[in-house]
């Protein structure tokens, strides 16, 4: 028996263009007052990971771009689980 994708491709896609749209600030205020300790997590866990780029030795901007790439696959797959609802 096939099981039913938990996303769609549509709905991955809506959660790209909405991320575009509004911008990562944006999407992340809203996380903050809806879900505060899921935000609380994903920014703790986000600064982390920007912080373990600049340990490996990457020059900043270079890290800030895979910090920047880390954050938008993320709130792509918060956006687009939440418009599963």
């Amino acid at each position: 028996m096939a099981r039913q994708p938990s996303v769609s491709p549509r709905q991955v896609l809506a959660a790209v263009l909405e991320l575009k749209r509004r911008g990562p600030d944006a999407v992340i205020r809203e996380l903050e007052k809806l879900e505060p300790d899921l935000a609380e997590y994903f920014l703790e866990s986000t600064s982390t990971f920007h912080h373990d780029l600049l340990k490996l030795g990457l020059p900043a901007e270079k890290s800030h771009v895979l910090y920047r790439q880390g954050e938008a696959i993320t709130l792509v797959c918060i956006l687009a689980l939440r418009k599963k609802k």
